[in-house]
């Protein structure tokens, strides 16, 4: 059952109707697409997106360094302390909420 305002044509009734079925199957769509997403590992070679744009991750282990993320060309490389992937998605998020 739908409610709309009394001033409302069938034809808009049934226009948004449509529109309805068709977001309602997008989002079943995505929902199939996202089951079979691989969940990210953080390691050197992965590629990530960045404003659109595609960019090979390059770790880079270094205990004595502080923890940075540059991004060089087509590549982001992380300097990190340990490796860790909680670590890793961490500074690379931090990093993307301070450059965007």
């Amino acid at each position: 059952m739908t409610s709309v305002p009394p001033e409302t044509t069938e034809q808009e009734v049934l226009s948004a109707l449509k529109k309805n079925r068709w977001i309602y199957q997008q989002l079943r769509d995505f929902r199939v697409q996202q089951a079979h997403v691989i969940p990210r590992q953080y390691v050197s070679g992965e590629s990530h997106y960045y404003l659109g744009k595609q960019y090979q991750l390059k770790v880079i282990e270094a205990p004595t360094q502080p923890q940075k993320v540059k991004m060089l060309r087509r590549c982001l490389e992380v300097t990190v302390k340990h490796k860790s992937s909680k670590h890793l998605r961490t500074d690379e998020n931090r990093f993307f909420v301070h450059t965007a």
